[in-house]
Order: C-alpha cells, then sequence, then structure tokens
C-alpha cells in the first residue's frame, strides 16, 4: 500500500495478483472524510503481489511477491517489466518479500527468503 506524493492516489497491492489505483477525494470541502475511487485495476497473471509502491520520478509502480524478482509497471505505456538482478536473485533462494525505496527513489532495499 502506498500513497502518490500528493496524496491523492492511494496504491493497493493484494495476493489476489491485482494492483489497483484509487483517487482520494474529500466528500465535502471541509470534511476530513474522504471517498476513495477506482481508477485502475491492473490483473496479473503470475504475481501475488506483497508490496507494490509508486516511482514518481519514472511514472511507474514497483511491485514484489512470492517470485524472485521485481515488477514494475509503466503507467504512461502500460507496460509490464520484470527484473531480477544477479546481485538479488544469487543471494535468495525463495522469493523476494518486501522492499523499501528511498525518498529520492533512487535505491530500493529487498527483503527476502535465504
Amino acid at each position: 500500500m502506498d500513497f502518490y506524493k500528493d496524496s491523492q492516489m492511494l496504491l493497493t497491492g493484494a495476493m489476489d495478483k491485482t494492483i489497483k489505483i484509487f483517487n482520494l477525494s474529500r466528500t465535502f470541502e471541509n470534511s476530513n472524510k474522504y471517498e476513495l475511487k477506482p481508477i485502475k485495476n491492473i490483473s496479473l497473471t503470475n504475481l501475488p503481489i506483497l508490496t507494490a509502491k509508486f516511482n514518481p520520478s519514472n511514472n511507474e509502480i514497483i511491485g514484489t511477491g512470492l517470485k524472485k524478482y521485481i515488477l514494475s509497471f509503466d503507467l504512461i505505456k502500460e507496460t509490464f517489466d520484470k527484473s531480477a538482478p544477479s546481485f538479488i536473485t544469487s543471494r535468495l533462494d525463495g522469493r523476494i518479500k518486501s522492499f523499501a525505496k528511498s525518498s529520492d527513489d533512487k535505491l530500493l532495499a529487498v527483503y527476502g527468503h535465504n
């Protein structure tokens, strides 16, 4: 789960192999209540999502799940890219469980099973 940098969108990833993006809007101008409006539903064929985050500097979503690769989804082109760098996969026998990214979107820390 992640908020876009302007906090107007919410991203969720789930074990049902979907990534969903919602628009957040106040129900009334001076209210503290918000309404979630679905914007996009991205279905994945082979990746239950454990962690998903926006990467605004590259206009993409990054996701990890029960596999040994990192998935990125280009929000402009609407295309997927799988990345399995050897420095990650050589250290993991199992799968990537989670990740964290730096505030400048340049670094990615990965946590997985050995």
